[in-house]
């Protein structure tokens, strides 16, 4: 089947993959968390390479660790191991963000554009959806 031929949920989610894949794979995700975490960017009308380019930003940031990402999780008392990915997917660590009231303004500032609007417009769509446990 070549890839015209696919739903568009599924073309979408295979023109994000090659974005993400292989920086997600390295990190330790499966394939399936790859996939949940694509479907949740899709959740929030982000589809094909937009969510994979902004996934793998993501990604990055928490690997490279800069000083705003760093400042970040000191302002907001939150420790590496709580959002490192190798460790925790997507949703525990949007979870976290939330927990910790960070807000979308430091989103923006340390994941930039569009990662971090993109986080922002997760966030919110998560905070109203979901009741963590």
């Amino acid at each position: 089947m070549v890839n015209e031929e696919l739903p568009d949920e599924l073309f979408n989610r295979d023109r994000a993959f090659p974005y993400v894949y292989p920086l997600a794979h390295v990190i330790g995700w499966t394939d399936d968390e790859i996939i949940t975490s694509l479907k949740m960017y899709e959740d929030v009308g982000i589809t094909g390479s937009c969510a994979g380019t902004s996934l793998r930003t993501l990604l990055l940031t928490f690997v490279k660790s800069d000083p705003g990402f760093q400042l970040l999780l000191t302002d907001y008392d939150i420790q590496y191991k709580e959002v490192d990915p190798s460790n925790h997917t997507l949703e525990e660590i949007l979870k976290t963000f939330i927990e910790h009231n960070v807000t979308s303004r430091h989103l923006v500032c340390v994941f930039g554009y569009p990662a971090g609007v993109d986080l922002v417009d997760l966030k919110y769509k998560y905070e109203d959806e979901h009741t963590w446990t």
